[in-house]
C-alpha cells in the first residue's frame, strides 16, 4: 500500500507550482512568505494528536478569557447604568428644586406685588383725602379773606342769626307747643324712636330727642316717624293736612284715626334713605356726593346760618331740603345764586345747583362762581 507521501508527489507532479490556484491550493502547498506557512493536510497529519490538543486548550482557554471579557464587559455596562440612573436622578431632583424655587419665588413677588398695590393704594386715598382738606382750607381761607367791612358784616350776620336762635329759644308758647307734640307723638306706638334714629343717623348724632326732632324738624323734611307710618304718604292722601301745616303724625293720633282716616307703611329701610318732602327724590346718593365733596363746608354752614345750628340740623340735608332754595351758600367757593344766575337752564330744571355742578357741571366746564365773584358780577 502507497503511503501518503507518495500521493501527495504524484498530485503535486499533475499540478505543477504556480498553476493551480483553487480552493484545494492552500491544503497541498506551503506558501512561501516569510512566518506565513500554511499548514497543509500533510504537515496536520505529521503534527499528530498533542499538537490538536494543544490547539484545542489554546481555544479554550480564549474561549475562557473572551467569557470573562464578557462578564467584566456586562459588570461594566451595569455599572454604567447604575451611574446614568443616579445621575438621572439628582438632574431630576435638581430640577425640581429649582422649579420650586422659581414658584417659591414668583409666588414671594406676588405678594410683594399685591402688598405694593395695596399701598399704592392706600397712598393714593390719603392724596386724595390730603387733596380735599387742602382744597376746603383753601375754600375756607377765600371765606375768611376779604375787607374789615366785610367781616364786620359776617359779624352782624352771626349775631342776628344768633338773636333769631335765641328768640326762638325763649318762644314759651312756641316751645311748649312742640313739647306737647313730641310728648303725643312719643307716646304712641306708631313712633319708633330707635327706627327712626337707625334710619336718619345725624338725629343720633345731633343728640337731640328723637321725637321732638321729628316734630321741629323731620315731618317737614319728609322723614317717616317709624316703620308703621309714611309721612309723605299721609300728606299725599289728605291735601287739608298738609295746608293745616299740622304735623301729620300728631293729626292722625288727635283727628285722624277717630275720622277713620288711614296711614300707609313707611318705604324707608332702617338704614340711612332720606327723601325731598318736595319732589319725593331720594337724597341718599346726594347726601353722599356733597359730604365727600371739598365745596361744601359743613363748619363754615353752620357758623354762617345760625338757626340750622341752633335748630339742631344736619347741615348738608338742610341744604338739599331748604338750603338751596332759600339761596344759602354751602360754602365761600361755591355761590348758589351766582350757579343758577350764570346757568338759567338749571334754575329752570329745579335741580339743587351744587349737585348738579358737581354731576354734570364740571364735565360740561360750567362757569362755578365764589361768593365774593358772585357778590361783584351779579351787584
Amino acid at each position: 500500500m502507497p503511503d501518503l507521501a507518495d500521493k501527495t508527489s504524484g498530485l503535486n507532479s499533475r499540478f505543477p507550482s504556480g498553476e493551480h490556484t483553487g480552493p484545494a491550493a492552500p491544503i497541498l502547498t506551503r506558501g512561501a512568505g516569510e512566518g506565513s506557512v500554511v499548514m497543509t493536510v500533510i504537515d496536520r497529519a505529521e503534527a499528530g494528536p498533542g499538537a490538536c490538543d494543544d490547539r484545542v486548550a489554546t481555544l479554550e482557554a480564549e474561549l475562557a478569557e473572551a467569557l470573562n471579557q464578557l462578564t467584566w464587559r456586562k459588570a461594566e455596562l451595569a455599572a454604567q447604568k447604575i451611574r446614568a440612573e443616579r445621575a438621572e436622578a439628582e438632574i431630576a431632583a435638581r430640577f425640581e428644586a429649582r422649579e420650586a424655587a422659581t414658584r417659591a419665588s414668583a409666588d414671594l413677588f406676588r405678594g410683594g406685588f399685591s402688598k405694593a398695590r395695596q399701598e399704592l393704594e392706600r397712598l393714593r386715598k390719603d392724596a386724595a383725602d390730603t387733596a380735599r382738606r387742602l382744597d376746603r382750607a383753601s375754600a375756607r381761607l377765600e371765606g375768611y379773606r376779604g375787607s374789615a367791612l366785610g367781616r364786620m358784616a359776617a359779624l352782624v350776620s352771626t349775631l342776628s342769626a344768633f338773636a333769631q336762635g335765641t328768640a326762638l329759644l325763649f318762644a314759651p308758647k312756641r316751645t311748649r307747643q312742640a313739647q306737647a307734640a313730641a310728648a303725643t307723638v312719643a307716646a304712641d306706638d306708631l313712633f319708633d324712636a330707635a327706627w327712626y334714629a337707625d334710619a336718619y343717623p345725624d338725629v343720633r348724632t345731633s343728640g337731640m330727642d328723637a321725637a321732638l326732632h321729628y316734630v321741629r324738624f323731620g315731618a317737614a323734611e319728609g322723614r317717616d316717624p317709624g316703620p308703621r307710618f309714611s309721612t309723605r304718604q299721609y300728606l299725599d292722601a289728605y291735601p287739608d293736612v298738609r295746608s293745616s301745616g299740622l304735623n301729620p303724625l300728631v293729626h292722625f293720633i288727635r283727628h285722624g284715626r277717630a275720622e277713620g282716616r288711614t296711614a300707609a307703611d313707611s318705604d324707608v329701610p332702617r338704614t340711612h334713605a332720606l327723601v325731598d318732602p318736595r319732589t319725593g327724590k331720594a337724597l341718599a346718593d346726594d347726601v353722599d356726593l356733597l359730604r365727600s365733596s371739598p365745596l361744601f363746608d359743613v363748619d363754615w354752614y353752620l357758623a354762617t346760618y345760625h338757626d340750622v345750628l341752633v335748630g339742631g340740623a344736619d347741615p348738608v340735608l338742610h341744604y338739599l331740603t331748604h338750603g338751596a332754595a332759600e339761596r344759602r351758600d354751602p360754602s365761600p367757593a361755591f355761590s348758589t345764586s351766582g350757579y343758577l344766575r350764570a346757568n338759567p337752564d338749571v334754575a329752570e330744571a329745579g335741580a339743587n345747583p351744587l349737585v348738579h355742578y358737581l354731576v354734570f357741571g364740571v364735565k360740561e366746564g360750567r362757569p362755578r362762581p365764589s361768593v365774593r365773584e358772585a357778590a361783584k358780577t351779579f351787584k
